[in-house]
């Protein structure tokens, strides 16, 4: 019901009533706050492409007829709930209509403001792979988890995005694969410095493979519905229109 949505999200998410504001902390070093605020921005841009994503597929329309859970759209999931990988298969379709969008900006972006192609790059790609990062921080019960484990959620956009350099931007792709390649190594530099012991995106990447098959398992017949339910939106706006 809608009080129990309410109930929970206020359980997990209560800031507490002696919270505030100024209790976030943000660097006071000029260029250190300016990295942030890129980050961040370019960061919050992907996941408004990601839940554009699940609209333009047609995520939307799935029911519980469809075999796909009812609860599929809620950003958190109850208790001791069971794994639902239809769920987290919408989810992986949705970042690749988000890396696509992403990827888009970042093109037309350099294209029209004359900005320097691969420092733009490096600062779009960064807050990509600290945005999935942040998120494994961020889970509590990886067991549990609504969506996939980030870093097969990272696997994902990266070979779509040097799929598509390979394919449309032939002549940088050597440029783009090696800032990705230095980009991975600093910031997995500076996480294993500090040691976060929380942090299972490197071991999840090492067995990147072994998700990679478990997906599959479910990927054929969930794609399935997604394309017929993409294609039924497109078909009714064309009659509509």
């Amino acid at each position: 019901s809608d009080d129990e949505i309410t109930n929970f999200a206020n359980k997990k998410y209560s800031f507490g009533s002696n919270f505030s504001i100024t209790d976030l902390k943000f660097p006071t070093n000029s260029e250190r706050l300016i990295c942030v605020y890129t980050c961040g921005l370019y960061a919050s841009m992907f996941t408004f492409f990601h839940e554009i994503g699940h609209i333009i597929r047609g995520h939307l329309d799935l029911s519980p007829s469809n075999k796909i859970n009812h609860n599929v759209f809620f950003e958190f999931q109850y208790e001791n709930s069971i794994i639902n990988f239809d769920r987290r298969v919408l989810e992986i379709d949705a970042d690749k209509v988000a890396m696509f969008l992403y990827l888009k900006f970042f093109i037309d972006r350099a294209k029209y403001t004359g900005e320097n192609e691969n420092q733009l790059f490096r600062d779009t790609w960064v807050s990509v792979l600290l945005f999935f990062i942040i998120a494994d921080l961020k889970i509590h019960d990886r067991k549990s988890n609504s969506h996939p484990e980030p870093a097969y959620r990272y696997y994902n956009v990266k070979k779509m995005a040097i799929n598509y350099f390979a394919k449309y931007n032939v002549d940088n792709f050597n440029t783009f694969y090696s800032i990705i390649s230095n980009l991975e190594k600093i910031v997995k530099e500076f996480f294993m410095k500090h040691k976060h012991t929380n942090l299972a995106f490197y071991a999840d990447y090492e067995r990147i493979e072994e998700l990679e098959k478990q997906y599959i398992v479910i990927n054929k017949d969930c794609y399935h519905l997604i394309e017929q339910s993409y294609k039924d939106r497109i078909t009714k706006y064309k009659t509509e229109n």
